[in-house]
């Protein structure tokens, strides 16, 4: 099974089994910067449309924002995205082990939940050397979404970076000197780990991130809200974040509105 076929149809069924409104699932999408009209994505919950990844990724999000809160525990079959792993975009996760992936219950598998994600960072560095953002500057127009949601939200800074192998690449930041940051242990790395907004209201009091050098230390960051972007391929590569040094959270409309900033860096991305 494909990517694709994969991630339509655990898509479709989750919709099937959850009677999603359809109609709900599409003003999400476009909310978060979906291009395609509510008959495309009706037909392609249907079985009866093919849409590209990005738009894929999009209709997925949508359909995890409408599941009731039992498929939101860690292990609930949720609608996959396309950068995933197959077997796990077919809503099988690791078995009772948890270092074995299980495909309709057949043991006999081979392939271990470690190497599952060695192939998963493979394929997200391939897409972000593919995508050429770690050696072109960014345009003009993504350039400038950093410095709007520093200024909406106000917070002491906003990037867009990017997720390499050991280090942080910030590509256009505003607030803070432009240098690359360690990958290990960050806000961003968390970011890249999900497709869904990752927030941290105050990092002092957070176990991850309370020793890391920059929350005890300059910038004392305490604050963070990343929403991830993809590469070529659906990959995740890097986010659109905020961060403050003091603490905070965000509503239910900013982080819409944040949402909508990523959605503008990806459709600069890919298009």
């Amino acid at each position: 099974m494909s990517y694709e076929d994969a991630q339509q149809s655990v898509t479709r069924h989750l919709v099937s089994r959850f009677r999603l409104n359809t109609e709900k699932i599409h003003g999400v999408y476009a909310g978060t910067g979906g291009l395609e009209t509510r008959e495309t994505v009706s037909a392609y919950l249907d079985g009866a449309a093919r849409i590209s990844p990005l738009q894929r990724d999009l209709v997925s999000y949508a359909v995890n924002q409408l599941l009731p809160a039992s498929q939101l525990i860690a292990g609930a079959v949720r609608a996959p995205y396309s950068g995933s792993y197959p077997s796990v975009a077919c809503g099988y996760g690791p078995g009772a082990d948890e270092d074995r992936v299980v495909i309709q219950g057949r043991a006999d598998h081979p392939l271990t939940h470690a190497a599952m994600l060695r192939h998963e960072e493979s394929e997200r560095l391939s897409s972000l050397r593919s995508s050429g953002l770690l050696e072109a500057p960014l345009t003009e127009s993504i350039a400038r979404l950093p410095r709007i949601a520093r200024d909406h939200f106000g917070t002491m800074a906003a990037a867009v970076t990017l997720v390499d192998r050991e280090v942080l690449v910030s590509k256009s930041i505003i607030g803070l000197p432009n240098r690359d940051r360690p990958r290990r242990g960050s806000f961003c790395e968390e970011t890249v780990q999900d497709n869904r907004t990752f927030i941290v209201a105050d990092a002092q009091s957070d176990p991850r991130f309370s020793d890391s050098p920059h929350v005890v230390g300059p910038p004392y960051f305490r604050f963070y809200a990343g929403h991830p972007i993809l590469g070529p391929g659906g990959s995740r590569i890097g986010a659109l974040c905020i961060v403050d040094d003091r603490p905070r959270s965000l509503s239910h409309a900013e982080e819409h509105k944040l949402r909508m900033l990523a959605a503008l860096v990806q459709l600069e991305i890919l298009t």
